[in-house]
């Protein structure tokens, strides 16, 4: 399915990017990868045989040069996997409007300044494409392992992202532009292996939440394999854990209990 297809990757340097960018090389696809770290960025692309350009996602400029620069060594592209995010562990209460900017800068303003661009360029080579966001199992819930981790203006990020992808789909429908969201549950990127391996992660926490997120971590190389599986079978909403389903139901149901203690107003 993906052979000779060209897909561009953000944030290919590390983590969840780098295994999906090898796992469409895997498949054979013509592949441009794209982060703001260039030397590693360089490295993966030479293992790859990927052509790398470097780029900041919160700079719409840079943006747009890495899809003029994409299209023109590999032609039109195929897809796009809008990967590239931050994350920034800072209570509600103790975060900054600098770090509030840049959360939402790199982790939601980058992702529509991709989609506008990718859409102009589809639009003037005639082309249909899709595009994969990663958004987090934080964009659906509150999910109950991490509420020990101060993720609330991370999760405001991922949680803004799942609305306008959401709102994209409607105004996409007829093309030339298809999207899909992407929810991983834990992913066992390298910061999280730097925080396990050195008794970082998990200081203060809850000994029980945490044994119930690490049981739940999963591999990047198993992250990107059910991200693609999910584009095969045409899913907008691609879940990378069962869990995430059960970590909604609490919203529900605090939900239905308010709409019967209202039931007497409507």
């Amino acid at each position: 399915m993906w052979t000779d297809k060209h897909v561009l990757v953000t944030g290919a340097a590390s983590g969840i990017g780098r295994a999906l960018a090898a796992a469409f090389t895997d498949r054979g696809a013509r592949l441009t990868i794209a982060d703001v770290n260039a030397e590693g960025l360089a490295a993966v692309a030479g293992a790859l045989g990927a052509t790398p350009v470097t780029c900041d996602v919160a700079d719409r400029g840079q943006v747009e040069a890495m899809f003029a620069a994409a299209a023109a060594t590999h032609g039109p592209i195929d897809l796009v996997c809008s990967n590239a995010g931050i994350g920034r562990n800072k209570a509600v209460l103790a975060t900054t409007d600098a770090n509030l900017e840049l959360l939402f800068a790199v982790n939601f303003r980058s992702a529509l300044s991709v989609a506008q661009t990718y859409a102009a360029q589809l639009a003037a080579q005639n082309h249909a494409g899709r595009i994969l966001f990663t958004a987090s199992e934080n964009s659906l819930s509150l999910p109950d392992a991490v509420r020990e981790m101060r993720l609330g203006p991370y999760a405001a990020t991922k949680h803004a992202l799942l609305i306008l992808v959401e709102w994209m789909r409607e105004e996409f429908r007829g093309g030339p532009l298809a999207p899909a969201l992407l929810f991983p549950g834990p992913v066992l990127t390298e910061p999280f292996r730097a925080a396990m391996d050195s008794g970082r992660f998990g200081q203060g926490m809850d000994p029980a939440r945490k044994a119930a997120f690490e049981a739940q971590l999963i591999t990047p190389e198993a992250c990107a394999a059910r991200a693609i599986s999910g584009l095969e079978r045409g899913l907008f909403y691609i879940p990378t854990h069962a869990h995430l389903r059960d970590d909604m139901q609490d919203r529900i149901d605090e939900l239905d209990a308010a709409f019967a203690a209202m039931r007497d107003l409507y």
